[in-house]
């Protein structure tokens, strides 16, 4: 019962993680090639540890390195993760900073005068 829990835990982790490696490979435009290379690999862990668990009945069906594989592989994705975290705030876009706005409060076209 409690492996059974445990084994459908590990399962919906990984399909969280899944979902949002998927996601993150989608919005990666702009981004040095480096850091878009490391993200494709991390799905492709992320993609075989979700295998493994999803087609696993219990535990004893799982290779025995993939346990110690799966904490290695969830350890990159997260200093990966760091990593993106630093090139984002480090390279942050104009336009996240400064948005398309009026100055004046007025709307676009609207001439103002000067006095």
């Amino acid at each position: 019962e409690i492996e059974s829990q445990a084994l459908e835990v590990s399962r919906g982790l990984t399909q969280q993680l899944q979902a949002t490696t998927t996601t993150l490979v989608s919005n990666l435009q702009g981004l040095p090639a480096g850091l878009q290379e490391k993200v494709g690999l991390i799905r492709q862990n992320v993609d075989e540890l979700r295998t493994a668990f999803m087609t696993a009945g219990s535990f004893q069906d799982l290779p025995g390195s993939i346990l110690a594989q799966s904490r290695e592989k969830v350890a990159k994705a997260r200093q990966l993760t760091d990593e993106l975290m630093d090139h984002v705030v480090q390279n942050v876009p104009l336009t996240w900073l400064v948005g398309p706005f009026s100055a004046s409060g007025k709307p676009e076209g609207e001439e103002i005068e000067m006095k």
